[in-house]
């Protein structure tokens, strides 16, 4: 007769953890020995082997003190066994607020240069209209490799040179 087989107990719906996401896998935890007894009773008590009562004896510690123990212990499991949100923690509403403004900030930045720089070049077309109606030889162009030939220089009306 071959041997049966259990249901396997994995949810095949879990998330599948992230390539940089680490393990949530807790090792059993090493306890000293001076806390053997303290602990082993405690394990005891939780798990309806011995009473509050006969705990706090054997440990000679008074009775409200081992329920203590036994109440924190018990608010731990519950933390450790309550779901926790997966994903990265929300942002405040504050941050939301300032990640906002960063980003019409540099919107409004880019806006600014653009406009600057249209300033900027109707400034140096300004300046070459002005240059000419003075019979001025045009500048060179700071983006420009481009040199003016000598031959591109104007004359007066009166026919001199500048």
């Amino acid at each position: 007769m071959p041997a049966q087989t259990h249901p396997s107990t994995v949810n095949n719906m879990a998330r599948p953890r992230g390539p940089n996401e680490p393990s949530t896998y807790q090792l059993r935890p090493e306890v000293p020995t001076a806390l053997q007894p303290r602990f082993n009773l405690i394990r005891a008590v939780i798990g309806e082997r011995t009473t509050t009562s006969e705990a706090a004896r054997e440990l000679g510690i008074a009775r409200v003190n081992m329920q203590s123990l036994v109440h924190r212990a018990e608010a731990a499991i519950l933390s450790a066994m309550a779901p926790r949100p997966s994903g990265p923690p929300p942002k405040s509403d504050e941050e939301k607020k300032l990640e906002a403004r960063i980003a019409q900030l540099e919107r409004e930045n880019a806006r600014l240069k653009t406009q600057l720089q249209a300033a900027d070049d109707m400034m140096g077309a300004a300046g070459e209209i002005i240059r000419a109606l003075r019979g001025l030889p045009p500048t060179k162009s700071k983006t420009s490799s481009q040199t003016p030939s000598p031959s591109t220089t104007t004359t007066n009306v009166n026919g001199e040179d500048p």
